[in-house]
């Protein structure tokens, strides 16, 4: 497999395309323009300049080995394709975020991103949060004995005697943080676990984590 990696990118620097090869997740690669493309997203998003920092590109190929090893899991599976419809109104809020589709255009311009990178993000975004929703959610629970917990060290004991709003008001606020919560723990054990059964090599030494 490897050969056949260092045949494509032969293929694309015959073709007049250059980007260097930076991490192998088992037969899958991810590019050294891939994670600077990661960085400009993130940033884009969050209204900051991109950071370019070694700090920052190891960070970017954490999260794509992460995604990468997530595709690989959703290829075995079956997981219900994201609607057009719910990809057009996320497109629709990163428009309104940044004053219309216009001053959207320019801004993705400044960072050097096109309109199909930003609705192909967004819509890896919905289809992460469905699989994740579909392959941890259900294993999750959360009892009343939980619930109640929660609320007497985090609500009662968090405010003035008396002051605290009666469990009935906020048991569902509560229910959500406790389901949220042990989801994202059962994501980062099952990334754990697929990252040790997995070959993962850093073509670019620098990227891996000290």
């Amino acid at each position: 497999m490897r050969f056949a990696l260092v045949i494509l990118f032969a293929v694309l620097a015959g073709a007049g395309i250059v980007d260097q090869l930076a991490v192998t997740v088992g037969n899958q690669a991810i590019t050294e323009r891939e994670i600077t493309d990661d960085i400009r997203m993130a940033a884009l998003l969050n209204g900051v300049a991109p950071d370019t920092t070694l700090t920052a590109r190891r960070a970017a190929a954490a999260r794509l080995i992460e995604q990468a090893l997530i595709r690989r899991e959703m290829s075995f599976g079956s997981y219900p394709p994201v609607q057009e419809s719910d990809v057009k109104e996320a497109m629709a809020g990163a428009e309104k975020a940044h004053g219309g589709a216009a001053a959207l255009a320019e801004t993705l311009k400044q960072y050097d991103l096109t309109g199909k990178q930003l609705q192909n993000y967004l819509t890896w975004q919905l289809e992460l949060l469905r699989f994740i929703d579909l392959r941890f959610r259900p294993a999750v629970q959360v009892t009343n004995e939980d619930i109640e917990k929660y609320y007497q060290q985090n609500v009662v004991d968090a405010q003035p005697a008396g002051k605290a709003p009666e469990l009935g008001a906020v048991r569902s606020q509560i229910e959500q943080k406790l389901s949220g919560e042990r989801v994202d723990e059962q994501l980062d054990r099952w990334i754990k676990q697929s990252r040790a059964r997995t070959v993962i090599r850093f073509e670019d030494p620098a990227l891996a984590q000290p």
